[in-house]
C-alpha cells in the first residue's frame, strides 16, 4: 500500500463515505423523533416540529448534492490507481474535468438549495444584501410576525 492508494482511499473513506452515512443515520433518527412528535404533541409546538422536518430535508438535500458532485472525483482517483493500463489518458483527462465541474457546481448551488430551503437562511440573506434598499426590505408591520420563524431550537 503506497502513500497515493493509501491517500486516495482515506479522501474516499473520510470525505464520502463517514459523511453519507452519519447524514443518512442522524436523518433516520431526526424522522424518528419528528414523528413521534407529532403523534404524541410532546412538544405542543406544531411550528417547532415543521421547522424540524424542514431543517432535516435541507440536510439531506445539501447530502445527496454532494455526494453527486464527489463521486466523479473518487472514480477518477479510483481509475487512476487501478486501472491506469486499461483506460485511456483522454478518459482519465474527461473524468478529471467532470469532477472539477461537479465540484464548481456544488461550490455554486449550495447557497442556492439553502435559499430555498431554508427560510431563516433566506431571510438573513435578503436582509444582509437589501440593507440598503428600502425595496427589498421587509416592512415593518411584518417584522415582528415573522421573529417568530428565526427560532429553531430542538
Amino acid at each position: 500500500l503506497t502513500y497515493d492508494s493509501a491517500k486516495m482511499w482515506w479522501y474516499f473513506g473520510c470525505y464520502f463515505c463517514l459523511p453519507t452515512l452519519f447524514t443518512i443515520g442522524s436523518s433516520i433518527v431526526t424522522a424518528r423523533k419528528i414523528r413521534k412528535a407529532e403523534k404524541s404533541c410532546a412538544r405542543g409546538n406544531k411550528r417547532q416540529i415543521q421547522l424540524e422536518g424542514q431543517m432535516n430535508c435541507t440536510v439531506v438535500a445539501l447530502t445527496i448534492l454532494y455526494g453527486f458532485c464527489i463521486i466523479p472525483e473518487n472514480i477518477c482517483n479510483i481509475v487512476t490507481a487501478y486501472m491506469v493500463t486499461g483506460v485511456s489518458q483522454q478518459t482519465v483527462d474527461l473524468l478529471q474535468l467532470i469532477s472539477q465541474f461537479l465540484l464548481f457546481f456544488k461550490s455554486c448551488v449550495t447557497p442556492v438549495v439553502l435559499f430555498c430551503l431554508c427560510k431563516p437562511f433566506s431571510r438573513a440573506f435578503l436582509d444582509c444584501c437589501c440593507c440598503c434598499c428600502e425595496e427589498c426590505g421587509p416592512k415593518s408591520s411584518t417584522v415582528a410576525s415573522d421573529d417568530n420563524d428565526n427560532e429553531f431550537t430542538t
